[in-house]
C-alpha cells in the first residue's frame, strides 16, 4: 500500500511501508513474534509503566502485520516516554500503512527532534509542506 503525503501529486515516487516491516514471515518466526508478545503482556501486568515492553509488543505487533495493535502500543510507550524517538519513528511508519499521511509525518518531524537519522531521509523525501 503506497504511502501519500498531502500535496504530493500522482506522478511523484511512492512509499512502500512494506520495505520496513517484513510481511513474509515464516511459521518460525510468528511463534517468536507470537512469543515476544507473551512476555511484553507478562512485564507490562507487573508494570504498567515498562514503556519498554510496550515498545517492543509494538514492533512484534507490527512485525506480524497488525499494525492498529502497533500504533496503540507505540503511543502508550511515548505517553510513559514523551522522549522515546524510536517510538515515534515506528509509530509513522505503522500509521503510514493506514494512510494517516499527516500523523505519520508529524511523527517523523518528532523521531528527528529526538535523534532518530532514519527518520529524516524519510521526512526529507516524502513530507511535503504546502
Amino acid at each position: 500500500m503506497p504511502f501519500w503525503v498531502e500535496g504530493q501529486s500522482s506522478g511523484e515516487e511512492e512509499f512502500y511501508v512494506e520495505k520496513y516491516f517484513n510481511l513474509n514471515l515464516s511459521e518460525g518466526d510468528r511463534f517468536m513474534y507470537e512469543s515476544e508478545i507473551k512476555e511484553c503482556n507478562r512485564r507490562i501486568s507487573e508494570s504498567e509503566t515498562d514503556y519498554a515492553a510496550y515498545f517492543e509488543r509494538g514492533l512484534a505487533y507490527a512485525s506480524l502485520g497488525i499494525y492498529v495493535n502497533a500504533i496503540n502500543d507505540y503511543t502508550q510507550a511515548i505517553t510513559l516516554n514523551p522522549s522515546f524517538g524510536e517510538a515515534y519513528y515506528n509509530r509513522a511508519l505503522a500509521k503510514g500503512r493506514f494512510g494517516y499521511n499527516k500523523e505519520s509525518c508529524n511523527d517523523l518531524k518528532k523521531a528527528i527532534e529526538f535523534g532518530i537519522e532514519e527518520a529524516k531521509a524519510i521526512c526529507d523525501t516524502y513530507c511535503y509542506e504546502n
